[in-house]
This record gives C-alpha cells, sequence and structure tokens, in this order.
C-alpha cells in the first residue's frame, strides 16, 4: 500500500480543533474525510481528481457529496463565474439571470410552473413546507423514515437516526435531542416508505390535518428506488385527501437527469426542491411547483427571505452548468451513464470473485456499496438499509481509508460520478478497489 503523505494536512486539523467550530466547515463531512484521526484539507481541484495540501492526488466520488455534476473546475462554468465576477459579486436588487434560469427549470421539471431560488437545499425545504401549510390551510407534515430534508428543527427528523418503534408506525425520532426542542414533533408524522397500504390508513385517518407527504422520490444516498406503482399511488393519495405531495430532489435534480426523478419516474409532484446538481459547485437551491400554490409567495402570503437569493454568481454558474449537461442532447449524461455502470458492474465482478459478501446498489449516476449478507433486492426501506450497514461498519470504514490511500476518494457507502469520469479513471479505481479488498 502507498502510504498518504499528510504532514501539513495534519499541521492544520491540530490549528482547527483550537479556532474552529467543530474543526470543520460542516460536521457531516469529517467521516468521509479523516485519515487516522487527521482530517485531509483539499488544496484544488480539476475534471474528475481533486488534490490535497500535500500534493496527493485522488479521483473524486464524493464531488461535494453530488453537486460537482461536471466535475471540478469545468471550463464553462468557470468563465462564466470570471465573467460575473467582473460586473459584481451582489446586488441585492433582481438580476436578468434570475429569469434565465427560472425559464431552463420550468423547460425542464415537469412540475414547475414557477421558481424561486435560497441557497441551501434546507432553506428550499422550508419555503416548500411554509407554501404547502399556508395553501391547505393545515398543518402537519408527514415525512419518512430515513429521509432527509436538510438540518432545521422542525423536519431534522429520523433521517440518519436508527429506527425506533414498529415498522409501520415509526418512532419520531429527533437529530439532536440535546438542541431540538420536542414540541417540533407535534406536527411531523413519520411513516415508512415504499409502504403505499400505510400512507394511505395515516391519510384516512388524518389526511384533514396533512399540509404536505415530503420524500426523497429516489433515496440514492441508499440506492433505493420506489417500488413498482407506489409513485403512483402516492400521487392518487395525495390528491385524493387534499394534500400537498412534495418532492425533494435536493440530490436527484439534474444528478438522474434534466428532470430530475420526477422526469425518470413519470410522476409530477405539487412542489420541488432542488440544489446540489443545479448549482454544479455553487452555492444555490430552488423551489416550485405549481403557479396556484407559489404564487403564495408573490401575493404576500409565504415569506422567502434571504440576502444571498440569486446572487449573480450563484446564477451564472448554475446556468453555465445547466448548459453543459443539455448541450448535443444530454451526450454527457449519456458518458456519465455508462462509465457509471462499468464501473457498478467492475465492483459488482470483484466483490464475486473474491468472494466478498457485499452489494452494489442504486443508479449509475450515483450508487452504493456496502457490505452485508442481505442481497440487493431484500433493501427497499430504510429499516432494511439500517440492518445491511450494520452488518460490517469497520470494514466500510477500513474499504473507504484503504481506497484513499490508493488515490480512490469517497464517503462509504456512497459514489458519486461526473461527466468528466472517464474509462481510465474507472481502471484506476477497479485495480484500488480490487487491492483494498485484499488488504482488509
Amino acid at each position: 500500500m502507498s502510504g498518504l503523505e499528510l504532514e501539513r494536512s495534519r499541521k492544520l486539523c491540530e490549528k482547527s480543533k483550537k479556532i474552529q467550530a467543530g474543526g470543520t466547515g460542516s460536521t457531516q463531512r469529517l467521516k468521509v474525510i479523516t485519515v487516522d484521526g487527521t482530517t485531509i484539507y483539499m488544496e484544488r481541484g480539476k475534471g474528475s481528481k481533486i488534490y490535497d495540501v500535500d500534493g496527493n492526488e485522488y479521483i473524486d466520488y464524493y464531488l461535494d457529496y453530488g453537486p460537482l455534476i461536471n466535475g471540478h473546475a469545468h471550463p464553462a462554468i468557470v468563465e462564466a463565474i470570471k465573467k460575473q465576477l467582473e460586473k459584481g459579486t451582489m446586488y441585492g436588487i433582481n438580476n436578468e439571470l434570475e429569469l434565465t434560469l427560472c425559464e431552463k427549470l420550468i423547460k425542464h421539471v415537469p412540475c414547475a410552473e414557477m421558481v424561486g431560488f435560497h441557497s441551501s437545499g434546507s432553506e428550499a425545504v422550508h419555503t416548500a413546507i411554509r407554501l404547502a401549510r399556508a395553501y391547505t390551510g393545515k398543518t402537519k407534515i408527514i415525512k419518512f423514515e430515513g429521509h432527509y430534508h436538510g438540518w432545521f428543527d422542525d423536519i431534522n427528523i429520523s433521517a440518519f437516526s436508527p429506527p425506533r418503534g414498529p415498522e409501520e408506525s415509526p418512532e419520531p425520532v429527533l437529530a439532536a435531542p440535546l438542541c431540538q426542542p420536542k414540541s417540533v414533533l407535534e406536527n411531523i408524522i413519520v411513516l415508512p416508505w415504499n409502504n403505499e397500504e400505510v400512507l394511505e390508513k395515516t391519510l384516512k385517518k388524518q389526511g384533514k390535518e396533512v399540509a404536505g407527504v415530503i420524500m426523497e422520490p429516489i433515496e440514492l444516498g441508499h440506492g433505493i428506488l420506489p417500488k413498482e406503482g407506489y409513485m403512483k399511488a402516492v400521487r392518487e393519495l395525495t390528491e385524493k385527501y387534499n394534500v400537498l405531495l412534495i418532492f425533494d430532489e435536493v440530490k436527484t435534480m439534474f444528478r438522474v437527469g434534466l428532470g430530475g426523478a420526477q422526469g425518470y419516474l413519470k410522476v409530477t409532484p405539487d412542489l420541488f426542491v432542488c440544489s446540489k446538481a443545479m448549482g454544479g459547485g455553487l452555492p444555490i437551491s430552488a423551489y416550485g411547483g405549481k403557479k396556484e400554490v407559489v404564487e403564495l409567495i408573490s401575493q404576500g402570503k409565504v415569506p422567502a427571505m434571504g440576502t444571498y437569493n440569486a446572487n449573480p454568481l450563484s446564477l451564472a454558474g448554475a446556468i453555465a452548468n445547466i448548459e453543459v449537461l443539455e448541450k448535443d442532447g444530454g451526450k454527457a449524461y449519456k458518458h456519465m451513464y455508462r462509465v457509471g455502470e462499468r464501473l457498478m458492474k467492475g465492483i459488482r465482478e470483484i466483490f464475486e470473485e473474491l468472494n466478498v459478501k457485499a452489494i452494489v446498489k442504486g443508479l449509475p449516476c450515483q450508487f452504493v456499496t456496502c457490505f452485508t449478507e442481505m442481497s440487493a433486492d431484500e433493501i427497499n426501506n430504510y429499516r432494511a438499509w439500517s440492518k445491511a450497514m450494520a452488518s460490517a461498519p469497520e470494514r466500510g470504514e477500513k474499504f473507504r481509508v484503504e481506497l484513499l490511500h490508493r488515490g480512490v476518494f469517497n464517503s462509504y457507502p456512497d459514489w458519486h460520478l461526473s461527466t468528466v469520469h472517464s474509462d481510465s479513471d474507472v481502471e484506476k479505481t477497479l485495480k484500488a478497489v480490487e487491492d483494498s479488498l485484499k488488504a482488509i
């Protein structure tokens, strides 16, 4: 194994512990950028590669947990940002780029008739929930066990936490009970995903109180797609009980395709939110949907504020990013899916050849690997996923670190693909996967 030289990272890590809250810009990052207690500091990225402050090169399958759909420092995106930078970074007043990006979203997103912007996915979710409550006059929100919708108090519930209670009626779990008030649970109903019978039973009983049903329409982080017929049933049930259907497409929009999960699944929600791959590396999010719902903001009935909303730098980068994805009839997507399929197939074959009990599951644009005795078909909700992940967590961590030592950067169990990953990247990655598995 080729060892990592992390001397500079080690010094920066020690400094950060003394002056930076959590020792990182986001506490979620620590589990993927730490080796033997040292946080790796990155210096630059280019294409499918990322480089740390000690000069180590990695093929990047982390991609900032999804936003870098076109890789690092894509020339078209960099050029668009440079041009805008010369004109100013912020106006705090309307700019024409807002309308350009609105038009692109309305063109590609099936449910988008009117849209708006924020800076993060959490903010966009917050606005979508407010819209649902204002439009329906009801207060409760149904969310699903294992689905993450941001870190705000009133929705960061039963996301990454170990499941509690019966599978058909999960116990709501606060993500941070020391700082989240229990009162936020009053308006949240947690249900198991991929179970239309439980949803129907709940709406029949409490539909008059429920403003919206929010979900990740594809659980990319768990490699789970909805069962056949499930999304159609959800759409019919929400319409029947006058409940708005909200798709949290922070991960899926522009990663799965230009139309996101709703385009992929052919099911149209009332509202959507997106972020990550839309911005291509810039801090921006969007919300939108039916005009009759979203125009409550125009009418002044629902606030949607934020100093950095629709800032021109992020807009310019997002527009350029989408134009790369649109080019030549989606040629970039075709390449990404082909390379991703090859990588998935190769990892699966290595597992089989080495007799490693593990699965490869998901879509070629983003998939997961997991050390487990369970089969991929058995895992169709968060309960099953949690059971699979609990099988060998130490092995998963060792696998991540061994890959890092061999120049492959990912976040176990996730693998994110970009439109600039190459066949050569796949060949090197598969060699690293084989050698890492042999090492552990």
